[in-house]
């Protein structure tokens, strides 16, 4: 998955995200003394749409660097957990919609009814979306190891070159002081 892939994935969810935060707001203000539930998944959606955020700088951030390996396998691993994301969260978005009023249909109440009968599908999809979040953050927290490792790498292999320099540097100068000593 090229960067501009990842990043077109992250807008997409994001917007998907959007759109059910939007929702989610609308049915918490309908309904007065709304599930304890709903406010979980309200602060759900917050900490999601916060981690998108993060995961679409840290996309912007490595389409400037050279892909290798483990870029790769991170792009992967996070482009199957904005799929689950996007599918959960369209899911949400169509229970939400569906607790809503809508004057238009004849429908002027909060559907409790239907919130009653989909709260346990909205339950396992707030656990999606938590276990998506635990990925994203494990997936993260693996490609920062692997640029420390890289970085740390790069600094020893400089730091034995320079070592092996001064070895040869050495060298020279003990040859030349003996060269030097030989012709006093």
């Amino acid at each position: 998955m090229d960067p501009f892939s990842a990043l077109a994935s992250i807008v997409g969810v994001a917007d998907v995200a959007a759109r059910a935060s939007t929702t989610i707001w609308k049915v918490i203000n309908e309904w007065r003394d709304a599930p304890a539930q709903l406010g979980e998944l309200q602060e759900e959606i917050r900490e999601s749409r916060r981690l998108l955020d993060h995961l679409q700088m840290v996309c912007e951030a490595a389409s400037n660097q050279s892909p290798d390996a483990s870029t790769d396998i991170f792009k992967e691993l996070i482009a199957t957990q904005l799929l689950k994301a996007k599918s959960a969260w369209t899911d949400l978005e169509g229970i939400l919609n569906s607790v809503l009023p809508l004057p238009a249909a004849g429908r002027t109440r909060i559907r409790k009814d239907k919130w009653m009968t989909q709260k346990g599908k909205a339950l396992r999809l707030q656990g999606v979306l938590k276990e998506v979040r635990s990925q994203i953050l494990v997936a993260l927290s693996l490609q920062g190891i692997s640029h420390d490792l890289q970085a740390n790498s790069t600094s020893l292999h400089r730091h034995d070159e320079t070592i092996a320099r001064l070895g040869s540097t050495s060298v020279h100068l003990t040859t030349l002081s003996t060269q030097i000593e030989t012709l006093q």
